[in-house]
């Protein structure tokens, strides 16, 4: 496609965001830092289908819990719109697949997330870029808190397993350094 720049000095550009930018666009995760201190950029899983990294069943404290399910409102079609384009729109879709939970086929409706595209050259591009877009930063139609006792193991973006049975996403974790303290996990359902 066309070149795409990032201005220097603009509020909000940083290196980190650049680097995100730049993960999206290449299917992968954003860049995240190990247990080491290493940038770490990793291409996206299918959930559904991965090998748990960690299994926390029968692991999770009592009553710490909570979940919600955002099947009504996540999106299940994903356009991206080329905002450098001079010669005319540049546009193109992806539809979550039938078979995920917040699809069009199952609930009968759509939900568009719009995304912008710059510097795709043409309609494929486009339509490579929006399913890029779902792929790299899909929305959860589930989330789920939970502590457990400490687990050094923990990663950002692993895939876990959770007291359903079924794979998540783990997107954060926090554990305050103190004796006893427990640690917190928050994970996302999505489908890929």
């Amino acid at each position: 496609g066309s070149p795409v720049g990032w201005p220097a000095g603009q509020s909000g550009t940083t290196w980190a965001k650049v680097l995100d930018d730049l993960c999206a666009k290449a299917g992968a995760y954003p860049v995240h830092f190990d247990g080491d201190g290493v940038p770490v950029v990793r291409t996206i899983d299918n959930v559904a289908e991965a090998t748990p990294v960690l299994d926390y069943r029968g692991r999770i404290r009592a009553g710490s819990i909570v979940d919600s399910n955002d099947l009504l409102i996540a999106p299940n079609r994903y356009l991206a719109v080329d905002t450098s384009a001079t010669t005319g729109a540049i546009v193109g879709t992806f539809d979550i697949p039938d078979t995920a939970p917040h699809s069009a086929n199952r609930r009968g409706f759509r939900i568009t997330k719009v995304v912008e595209a710059p510097g795709v050259g043409d309609v494929a591009q486009a339509t490579a870029a929006a399913q890029a877009a779902y792929t790299a930063g899909p929305v959860a139609y589930a989330t789920a808190t939970w502590t457990s006792t400490p687990d050094p193991r923990a990663g950002t973006f692993d895939v876990v397993r959770l007291w359903d049975g079924e794979n998540w996403l783990e997107t954060s974790w926090t554990l305050p350094c103190v004796a006893g303290g427990a640690m917190t996990h928050m994970a996302r359902r999505v489908f890929l």
